[in-house]
């Protein structure tokens, strides 16, 4: 049997073999966790493998031969948890998970190639019913999480060479951005007037909706962004000099960080002095 043991304050785990007949009699293999709890599970794992006689801690210190993708996943994200949000846990795993599906079943770690993480980057697709190859976007989410991933399993000496050395990086694409035409505008304005002719409110009477109507407008003709609408105060819009200042607040920050103003024009002018009346 094992003992386990921790380095340093806040320090991981190791497991601690002995066999007087070995040299050195006491052999330590690392658990990758500060987790008590993992640790112990992992432990509890290499025992099993010992007294099967699947694993020699003298020859074989970390089982990395035989660890397979998902095992290695697991491992990583048990480390990850100690460090960031779990949103970002959970992010990790959405990614990592997916590219595990595309890797034949199985697959232990130490043999995965370049040629396992260039498809899943560039083509995969897990709806076999979309043609389309993935956005920009998800592949360089793809790209970015499995680089943190193999830079991980590098530190933890798990493999020796850095397998996303030949895998080609997707370039970021600018995006050009999207706006409703006039022609489109008008057609949205329709679909709502002609929806609150159809419903009612509780009182039996036509739903007021020129509230949404004057959103989308002073959206469309200011350009700005859906978190900056909601966080709007009376106080930001200046009808006399006919622009609205974009600001930083408590619960909100604009994307850049920075405050900006952004001028009244037309229908959005119009809007403002409407709702301000």
């Amino acid at each position: 049997m094992a003992s386990m043991r921790k380095k340093g304050k806040g320090g991981h785990y190791y497991a601690r073999f002995y066999d007087s007949s070995r040299s050195p009699k006491r052999k330590e293999v690392p658990l990758d966790t500060t987790r008590k709890k993992v640790a112990r599970r992992r432990l509890v794992e290499l025992e099993e493998q010992f007294e099967a006689g699947e694993f020699d801690p003298w020859t074989d210190p970390a089982d990395r031969e035989r660890l397979t993708v998902r095992e290695a996943i697991g491992r990583f994200l048990d480390a990850k948890r100690e460090t960031v949000r779990d949103s970002t846990v959970d992010t990790y795993e959405q990614q990592l998970i997916a590219w595990s599906k595309s890797c034949p079943p199985g697959l232990t770690i130490r043999t995965v190639g370049p040629g396992h993480l260039q498809p899943f980057i560039r083509t995969y697709r897990a709806d076999d019913d979309e043609d389309e190859p993935p956005s920009n976007a998800t592949q360089r989410k793809r790209y970015r999480h499995l680089q943190a991933f193999v830079n991980w399993l590098l530190d933890k000496g798990i493999i020796e060479q850095d397998l996303m050395r030949s895998v080609d990086k997707p370039e970021k694409q600018e995006k050009q951005p999207s706006f409703l035409s006039p022609p489109e505008l008008e057609k949205l304005i329709g679909k709502i007037e002609g929806h609150t002719e159809t419903v009612t409110n509780i009182h039996g009477e036509p739903s007021d909706v020129q509230w949404l109507k004057d959103i989308i407008q002073f959206a469309v003709c200011t350009g700005l962004r859906r978190g900056e609408l909601v966080s709007l105060q009376w106080r930001d819009i200046n009808l006399e000099e006919q622009f609205v200042t974009v600001r930083n607040r408590s619960d909100f920050t604009t994307k850049s960080g920075d405050e900006r103003r952004v001028p009244l024009r037309s229908d959005a002018l119009d809007v403002a002095r409407r709702r301000t009346e």
